[in-house]
């Protein structure tokens, strides 16, 4: 061979590691992007309630054979605590046809929590926490599931759908 054979040689030999490096650094950054991008969770509606976790989060929490729930209830007769009262009756029918043993209490500031006896050993470390608030949605959060609804919400049919989420995640 040649000088000028060996150096055309050469430099294409090094058009090609460079071709096939560029090919392997667009696939490494890809596959982090969508790994970074899996981790996030996703928002999305479920029987018409928007969930924003990722499904498997919910089922990790809900797995246990018993459940905790707790209220997070108003002081005074409040319609917000009977409409917290259903839905926790909602996802306590959920929760029976899973199969799952279900406790529930509810939390008043600066009252004493009720259903917490000194007979009672589950009014704390809850796995549903049910509350009022601006979100109407299912998430997780320190590896409890919340569902949040607003005053109107929480006293319409979502408290249903809700439920039947959850019980869905329970026996998934």
């Amino acid at each position: 061979m040649t000088k000028k054979a060996d150096k055309k040689e050469k430099k294409e030999g090094n058009k090609l590691e460079t071709l096939i490096l560029i090919i392997v650094g667009v696939g490494v950054f890809s596959a982090i992007v969508l790994f970074a991008l899996s981790n996030q969770p996703a928002e999305k509606t479920i029987n018409g309630v928007l969930v924003k976790a990722d499904w498997n989060q919910i089922k990790a929490a809900l797995k246990g054979d018993r459940l905790v729930s707790e209220a997070r209830m108003y002081s005074g007769q409040s319609e917000l605590n009977s409409a917290l009262t259903v839905l926790m009756v909602q996802v306590a029918d959920e929760a029976r046809q899973a199969n799952k043993e279900f406790w529930t209490y509810g939390v008043v500031p600066g009252e004493e929590s009720v259903g917490c006896t000194e007979e009672t050993n589950f009014c704390s470390d809850p796995d549903i926490v049910l509350l009022i608030g601006d979100c109407n949605c299912i998430y997780v959060s320190d590896g409890k599931v919340f569902v949040e609804a607003d005053t109107e919400t929480v006293k319409g049919e979502w408290t249903v759908r809700a439920a039947q989420v959850l019980g869905t995640a329970m026996v998934s």
